[in-house]
């Protein structure tokens, strides 16, 4: 069985804005795990796991889904934080997360509730999005010590942040032990 995230990639001035972030964020706290793992995204779908078997069946499931799907925007805002994480099945973690905040509308509280119906709920679960969704862009987890996520927090305090994110489509992204791989991507095919 592989694991796979399910996530909408930032793409130019908003993704160019989170890397800053996450740079600033190592060279204050140590955390690098964004910056060597993960391309900033915003998740929208809790995680599965799927045999090669079941793969070619899900691509189909997930190409239909998004060929009936227009993209939208979501805005980004502020920053924010947790210090109880608890990761995915088998995630080698800390409790320690940073992120900067989304503006959940309801196009992107219905499409993460029509991925759980028409994707999610068909595949075993390697990773479940905490309850409430509560999107976010992460700018720094799983190597985030106590020490960085209270220096991290404290500087993410003093600024401000403010961005627009077009939401175009999902991608598959593979959970390897060192990195996380965009698998497949599958573009929305209806017009905005």
């Amino acid at each position: 069985m592989k694991k796979y995230s399910i996530v909408t990639y930032l793409e130019g001035q908003a993704k160019q804005a989170v890397r800053n972030i996450q740079q600033e964020l190592f060279e204050i706290t140590g955390s690098r795990e964004c910056l060597d793992t993960w391309s900033p995204h915003l998740t929208v779908g809790n995680g599965i796991e799927v045999s090669e078997e079941q793969m070619s069946d899900l691509e189909k499931v997930i190409a239909k889904f998004t060929e009936s799907q227009a993209g939208f925007n979501v805005e980004l805002s502020g920053f924010g934080g947790l210090d109880n994480r608890v990761g995915g099945k088998g995630e080698v973690t800390t409790p320690f997360v940073l992120w900067v905040g989304v503006v959940v509308n309801e196009q992107l509280r219905k499409l993460v509730q029509e991925i759980e119906q028409t994707i999610t709920s068909q595949c075993e679960l390697w990773y479940k999005m905490p309850l409430p969704y509560t999107p976010h862009v992460t700018v720094a987890f799983r190597d985030l010590s106590k020490e960085g996520y209270q220096s991290g927090l404290t500087y993410l305090n003093d600024k401000n942040f403010s961005g627009t994110v077009s939401v175009s489509h999902i991608a598959l992204v593979e959970k390897l032990p060192d990195t996380d791989i965009e698998y497949k991507r599958f573009e929305f095919g209806r017009p905005t």
